[in-house]
């Protein structure tokens, strides 16, 4: 079915559907509409449904991809005037209108992309579908203010992000859990103003707001968590109904923080008349701005209060004792700017992607990587995004070796890195890419530091050779002060498969040595590639190593990232486990859980 079907079909079965071809709104907003040119003009069709008696809506979708590559764009506009309009800001619609004829159009949001499929064939299918999940879409947000409520609270960043780029301040806030604010200014200030907060509990603090000119605490913060306790409400049409540059009555914002939380507006109102009465913070934080943050189920909501008419008030010193009602009335009519604010908490980081699996992270945990390689330059970074390293955490790093060129091909680091030592540079390439990280690095060998292993709360073995693995699991089993479970990860032969296993102390289970002939050589009964399989060998200046793709290393990186995981949740099972790649077509060991091996020299019992 091609584009001329699908319009005759849609002229047979909705004969309601109005066709025209207009201009996108980016055209518009640039007015780059050029008379009589139908090059930048899309099929666009208008159509009108009834939600109940109320309300007629009229919908407006536009096509620019027949291969619906790029999904088509709908708009709704509300008829009567006003009937979309008195629900904005909500979820789904986009604040700013797009003004065509004299109407104002809502882009409305009413899929997730990438997640339609459909009949390529029948493309009358698909414009269908967007057509009724749209109208499905107004027709709750016009009726269910339940629905309306649940997909605010989901939406409440982005929401108020709108908002403060509509009508407030455009600087951008970027909140960070960090212990030495003044010392330790980690991100660039490119991106505007950048408030850092000590931790994400309710309270005063002391924090950076960055720019160019300043890198020095320089104001209080003042944080209410409402945590998951939070009910969402709409809000209220005044958020957008003010002057773009002079915010918001504090009355409108508190009338609504009231309905979210009445102990919150009583927090929060306290805190501000304390700001302003303390003379130790007032003096050392001087400023006509009070600036505080909602932190909600780890979503951070900023926003300043300019203090001039509460300033004006209090400096005179024989009126410092208002009435309540005074006090109340003078902050209602202060103005309110809401502003855009990221969340760099270590929570919101490493938990947001595995919070509704109900799936533990490496936040506070000990982390010791021996190897920074190609498969521990993988393994570290994989496991700094599951928040080792993180909060009170620590992630060590131990490697010797340096960052050479012929390394690049498959190392997680580029040239940038060359010729500095592996572990080093992996610590650096950690705190670039994340925030706040406790990661410690050790430019030696772990056979000369094998008290790295104590007081840990996991390990993993990330070298890839035979013998040092073998005098690692030597060590580990020798010494009572080791009580961490060990991870060994390695790539065999050519890249045939990968490998890990898990061991600890708290289950007979077969150790690394168990494995091997001598520490080297695979025992027959835990061989992967049972065959005539010879790696390969290459020698460059000097040295020796087996070539084997990228692929291979990242691979290797995910199996024990999958370990970790189960270990978190307590079931590590299957503790000795491979995965083939697509190449491999010979017989296969299947992932299990094996005894300690009778003759194994290590971990053999009389």
């Amino acid at each position: 079915m091609n584009r001329t079907d699908v319009m005759i079909s849609i002229s047979s079965l909705y004969p309601n559907w109005i066709f025209s071809r207009k201009a996108p709104p980016s055209l518009y907003a640039r007015e780059q509409i050029q008379v009589g040119s139908n090059q930048a003009y899309l099929d666009t069709w208008t159509m009108r449904f009834n939600v109940g008696r109320k309300y007629q809506i009229e919908l407006l979708i536009q096509v620019s991809d027949w291969d619906f590559i790029e999904l088509p764009s709908i708009y709704a506009k509300s008829i009567p005037e006003g009937a979309i309009e008195n629900i904005l800001p909500s979820p789904h619609l986009f604040l700013k209108p797009w003004v065509l004829d004299g109407k104002s159009y809502y882009n409305l949001c009413y899929a997730l992309v990438n997640t339609i499929s459909f009949d390529i064939d029948n493309k009358l299918s698909f414009i269908e579908y967007c057509f009724n999940q749209s109208k499905n879409i107004v027709t709750q947000l016009l009726t269910d203010q339940h629905y309306r409520a649940k997909d605010t609270m989901q939406e409440i960043v982005f929401l108020w992000g709108q908002i403060a780029t509509h009508n407030s301040e455009t600087h951008q806030y970027y909140l960070n859990n960090t212990t030495s604010i003044a010392a330790n200014p980690k991100y660039s200030t490119d991106y505007g103003s950048s408030l850092f907060i000590d931790n994400d509990t309710s309270g005063y603090h002391s924090v950076a707001v960055l720019n160019l000119l300043s890198k020095q605490p320089n104001t209080l913060c003042y944080v209410i968590n409402l945590g998951s306790s939070y009910q969402s409400n709409c809000f209220p049409r005044q958020f957008i109904n003010e002057s773009s540059l002079n915010g918001i009555p504090f009355k409108i914002f508190g009338n609504w923080l009231k309905k979210i939380s009445l102990s919150a507006y009583s927090q929060l109102e306290s805190a501000i008349f304390e700001y302003i009465n303390n003379p130790t913070k007032y003096k050392k934080y001087k400023n006509q701005y009070f600036t505080g943050c909602l932190i909600i189920d780890s979503e951070t909501l900023s926003f300043r209060i300019d203090l001039s008419l509460l300033n004006k008030a209090y400096q005179d010193k024989e009126h410092s004792h208002f009435s309540k009602n005074y006090r109340q009335r003078l902050l209602s009519q202060s103005r309110l700017f809401l502003l855009k604010s990221f969340n760099y908490t270590p929570h919101h980081i490493f938990e947001r992607s595995i919070k509704n699996l109900e799936q533990p992270s490496l936040i506070d945990k000990k982390v010791l990587v021996i190897g920074c390689g190609a498969i521990g330059g993988y393994i570290a970074l994989a496991l700094a995004r599951l928040g080792a390293g993180a909060k009170n955490g620590e992630l060590t790093l131990i490697d010797n070796d340096e960052l050479s060129p012929l390394n690049l091909g498959r190392h997680v680091l580029g040239r940038n890195y060359l010729y500095k030592n592996k572990a080093i540079v992996l610590k650096k390439e950690i705190e670039k890419q994340l925030p706040n990280m406790n990661v410690i690095a050790y430019s030696n060998s772990i056979l000369n530091e094998m008290n790295l292993m104590e007081n840990i709360d996991l390990i993993v073995d990330a070298t890839a050779n035979p013998a040092a693995s073998q005098r690692i699991n030597e060590a580990y089993y020798q010494s009572d002060k080791i009580t961490a479970p060990i991870i060994h990860a390695w790539i065999r032969n050519n890249g045939e498969c990968v490998q890990s296993l898990f061991y600890d102390r708290t289950v007979a289970s077969a150790c690394r040595s168990c494995l091997s002939k001598n520490g080297h050589h695979i025992r027959a009964g835990y061989d992967a590639l049972v065959g005539d399989v010879t790696p390969i060998t290459a020698i460059r200046a000097c040295n020796d190593f087996t070539p084997y793709a990228v692929s291979s290393s990242m691979s290797t990186a995910a199996l024990v990232t999958d370990m970790v995981l189960d270990w978190l949740k307590g079931d590590v099972s299957p503790r000795y486990r491979t995965r083939y790649s697509e190449k491999w077509h010979g017989k296969k060991l299947q992932s299990a859980d094996f005894l300690p091996h009778e003759d194994c020299h290590v971990c053999a019992r009389p």
